[in-house]
């Protein structure tokens, strides 16, 4: 963990290459988004995935990464997403310090739901 957090400098931070923006989040192949809110806030808002993009979606509790780190895949970019991006930051010093390419959704609810916009479906569905 160490070595992690030695990389992860004022450049590192500051250049917000551990972020993926919602646009960029779109239109990358690849991807699970791993929510990592409580059972309790998944049951208010719900995400689902949807057959216009291509991410797959898992909700993990943060609490219970640990245990079900098999569930994950090593084989894809994991973008991790809560609203107030302190779960979701923590869970991407853990997911890279396990060996997982991860990054960390870049916004909140507004952000997320401004992604399946009319207009937005509408072009991915073109493709």
């Amino acid at each position: 963990m160490r070595e992690i957090f030695e990389i992860m400098d004022f450049e590192f931070w500051g250049t917000g290459k551990h972020k993926l923006a919602p646009e960029k989040f779109i239109e990358t192949e690849n991807v699970l988004l791993l929510d990592v809110r409580s059972t309790e806030e998944t049951s208010a808002i719900t995400i689902n995935e949807t057959d216009f993009f291509s991410f797959k979606y898992l909700n993990i509790p943060f609490d219970k990464l640990p245990e079900r780190l098999d569930e994950i895949p090593k084989d894809k970019l994991i973008i991790t997403f809560c609203p107030g991006k302190v779960r979701s930051t923590i869970a991407f010093a853990f997911f890279i310090n396990e060996g997982y390419n991860a990054k960390i959704f870049d916004g909140g609810y507004n952000e997320l739901t401004s992604l399946f916009k009319t207009g937005k479906i509408y072009k991915a569905s073109r493709k």
